[in-house]
């Protein structure tokens, strides 16, 4: 899973406006067969700020492709009732919960996932003893995962931390390799 974010130069929203969710990607992986789908964008029309430049230039999101994108309330039911997603364990590369609780809660939505939610940056820094906060591109790099660009688009940032979850699972389900040998 992975959140985009209205987001402006130097960080500070305009006056009376406010961070929020544009995007919310995802990447359904087969724990059997260790392969990801394709990965889901789902439109978030933002509600209480607009799309700077800098937003469109990081993410190539613009206020008009986002108007007909759902309110967060919206996607969040879309995400418990035609997608299912509350039942399955999921993983975002940085704290996704806290933001996506934040803005449930702002909003009034209904928290579409379940509690069972794992820092994959945490994890990835914990199991390689790599760095703390290491970058999901040099992570990609480092694990030998190809990754798809570009950066900062939801549903791409799902699949490439899909594919840095699916190299970790793969090192530790073959005990004959330690997990800092680069992948077979």
């Amino acid at each position: 899973m992975d959140l985009e974010l209205t987001c402006w130069e130097g960080e500070t929203p305009p006056e009376g406006e406010r961070s929020e969710i544009i995007e919310i990607g995802y990447c359904l992986i087969d724990l059997a067969t260790l392969q990801r789908e394709e990965p889901v964008s789902v439109k978030v029309r933002p509600q209480q700020s607009r799309v700077s430049e800098y937003c469109t230039r990081l993410t190539g999101w613009t206020e008009k492709a986002l108007r007909s994108g759902q309110p967060l309330q919206d996607a969040c039911k879309t995400l418990v009732y035609k997608r299912g997603l509350r039942q399955y364990p999921w993983f975002s590369w940085g704290d996704d919960a806290r933001t996506l609780k934040a803005e449930a809660a702002h909003y009034g939505a209904e928290y579409p996932l379940s509690e069972t939610h794992t820092d994959l940056s945490t994890l990835y820094s914990v199991l390689l003893g790599e760095p703390f906060r290491t970058g999901q591109a040099e992570a990609l790099e480092r694990l030998g995962v190809e990754a798809r660009t570009p950066a900062h688009v939801g549903a791409i940032d799902a699949y490439n931390a899909a594919g840095i979850l699916l190299a970790l699972i793969g090192k530790a389900r073959r005990p004959s390799l330690s997990l800092l040998s680069p992948l077979a």
